[in-house]
């Protein structure tokens, strides 16, 4: 316990010295509360979005990039990409600035379908495809035909829907220059067939809150505690109307270069349809649900995965009650090789 302590005390020196975290109900709040305060971190705007999946495409310095709801830069461009887009089931689309073509990264930058599609510019705005049931619709052909008005026409452009593992359908002839039926969202945000989106986008929605339920004590200071740790749960909240089992890794890390205050975290999460429940955890720092450290979410398709997953983590105990912090002399080149980070 006084080892814990001890933690958690050199966590809060860490802490006082980030920026206080900002939280918003939504994206308009979010922007009215903290554009001063980012604009001076040369992070701006750039039409109307919401947070999707946790992140939010803004102008970050000389590139696009994302934030995060704390309004901290999650740098998943790595300068790769001229546009990034929103996230939609796990993925969001992207524009290679080199070869200005669209491929797909999921949450951890990773390029999981190439960068080797069209975008579709009409009068200055960019339309790319984004998930949706499964699906993205992607542009095959780049030969769109001009027109008298110096924009481009849609009508003729070869079409085809591809998977989540790349697999694409044949490509198909778009007869009309309505943009309605292909599921495009433009680089400020406006989405043709918004309307034909259910309102809950995201199947599972998971947030990491303070825990004060069963097995949780108030140590007096602001925070709860197990005997093992800070005490968090994360709230996962089912959208659909059909049950979920899933597997996820919380991997939560500081913004410095030696990310040695990385801990993983494993949940399987099986909720009912609609269903909101409560995955109670330990921390060896407080902090976590304040926005004083930054996080990602690893999605695993099987048991199995997950645990391989964990069986290769540099853990820094072997102990299961406190196996939870990565190594701080292997964190750094740890996050680097999986997550480019």
């Amino acid at each position: 316990m006084k080892k814990f302590l001890g933690s958690l005390a050199a966590a809060l020196m860490l802490a006082s010295c980030l920026t206080m975290p900002v939280f918003a109900a939504n994206a308009d709040q979010f922007w009215q509360e903290n554009a001063d305060s980012l604009s001076s971190q040369n992070i701006f705007q750039y039409g109307e979005r919401p947070f999707r999946e946790g992140l939010m495409p803004v102008l970050a310095g000389d590139q696009w990039n994302y934030i995060n709801e704390q309004g901290k830069v999650v740098d998943l461009n790595r300068g790769r990409f001229m546009y990034v887009f929103d996230f939609f089931e796990g993925l969001a689309a992207v524009m290679d600035k080199d070869t200005m073509k669209v491929g797909y990264i999921d949450t951890t930058g990773k390029l999981v379908i190439p960068c080797q599609y069209y975008a579709y510019d009409s009068m200055g705005g960019v339309y790319v495809g984004y998930f949706h049931n499964g699906k993205a619709t992607v542009f095959t052909s780049g030969n769109f035909a001009e027109t008298a008005y110096g924009g481009f026409t849609v009508k003729g452009a070869q079409v085809a829907e591809i998977s989540k593992s790349g697999v694409g359908s044949n490509a198909r002839t778009w007869n009309t220059d309505e943009l309605t039926g292909l599921y495009l969202i433009g680089d400020n945000g406006y989405m043709p067939d918004a309307e034909e989106i259910p309102a809950a986008e995201e199947p599972l929605t998971l947030r990491v809150v303070d825990y004060t339920g069963n097995g949780a004590l108030d140590d007096g200071v602001g925070y709860h505690v197990f005997n093992n740790g800070a005490a968090y749960a994360v709230q996962a909240t089912n959208n659909t109307t059909g049950p979920l089992n899933e597997y996820y890794a919380l991997v939560s890390y500081t913004p410095d270069q030696s990310k040695s205050g990385t801990q993983v975290f494993f949940f399987e999460i099986d909720l009912g349809a609609g269903e909101s429940k409560q995955y109670a955890f330990s921390s060896e720092f407080s902090g976590l649900s304040r926005g004083k450290f930054l996080f990602l979410w690893v999605r695993f398709d099987s048991r199995q995965s997950m645990e391989s997953f964990r069986g290769a983590v540099p853990f820094s105990e072997p102990d299961d009650d406190v196996k939870r912090r990565v190594d701080g002399s292997r964190a750094a080149a740890w996050m680097q090789q999986n997550f480019g980070l």
